[in-house]
């Protein structure tokens, strides 16, 4: 348990490695590599934007919602490809209290909502539609490894993703949930291993609120065993940790040999 949060996070940049890679073979030509056999632009402003420029959900969303509906908030913390790099530059410095993890994605949801509406009202061309989308994306980027390094906390994930704030709302649906437990001694741990803003001074001895994203870093944190992994309400000795561990490891299979369609 104590080694899970520094194995989540190779085995999670390993898999961004791989998907970037076979989307780079795409864009060079391979069609084996191109999901379905067409582009696809994976930054996950444009998985939103395009679906309503489109007027259709298209691939990606479908995939989205799948693994979200499959294993909840996880998209965030074991599944997005963007989002390896930001915990990665986040794990370099201690956790600094986050500011609020909805209010600046809510904002950046209905930007790149209202922004997708525009463009499709006006008529506006595919080409220049994706290419902004995608140069606002990567360029984003940076600039949140810079920040996220400093502050602690994955500050593109928390902070600035449209497509993040749809998977805490949409992971409620999932019955997978991080309790405490009776053996819970309030000692500060957990808030102090949690780098997604579930967990501060407000919520000690409570539940992580809703932008937790299952990371489970927390129950590696706590020597107390005061939190554990739960499949609706079940499974706290354990058993639903490694068969949500299963589902996760399928999951990525199944993102990158879809890839490979």
């Amino acid at each position: 348990r104590q080694t899970a949060p520094v194995i989540r996070r190779r085995v999670w940049l390993l898999f961004s490695l791989v998907f970037f890679a076979q989307f780079a073979l795409g864009l060079a030509g391979q069609s084996a590599f191109s999901m379905s056999g067409e582009p696809h632009i994976p930054v996950p402003g444009v998985i939103i934007g395009g679906a309503l420029y489109r007027g259709q959900p298209g691939f990606m969303v479908a995939l989205f919602t799948l693994s979200v509906l499959t294993a909840g908030a996880a998209w965030c913390s074991h599944l997005c490809y963007f989002g390896s790099w930001d915990q990665l530059a986040a794990s370099r410095t201690r956790p600094t209290p986050h500011p609020h993890p909805f209010r600046l994605r809510a904002l950046s949801l209905l930007a790149t909502c209202a922004c997708a509406l525009l463009l499709r009202a006006c008529g506006a061309p595919s080409a220049p539609a994706v290419a902004g989308g995608l140069l606002l994306g990567i360029s984003l980027v940076p600039a949140a490894l810079l920040f996220s390094r400093r502050r602690g906390y994955a500050v593109y994930c928390t902070m600035i993703c449209p497509l993040g704030i749809l998977a805490c709302l949409l992971g409620r649906l999932s019955p997978w949930r991080v309790r405490r437990t009776s053996t819970c001694a309030q000692c500060g741990a957990c808030l102090r291993a949690c780098r997604y803003g579930a967990l501060d001074r407000l919520r000690e001895g409570r539940e992580p609120g809703p932008s937790c994203v299952l990371c489970r870093d927390c129950l590696s944190a706590c020597a107390h065993n005061g939190l554990c992994l739960r499949w609706a309400g079940k499974g706290g000795n354990g058993l639903a940790e490694r068969a949500f561990v299963v589902i996760v490891s399928a999951l990525h299979a199944v993102f990158l040999f879809t890839a490979m369609a």
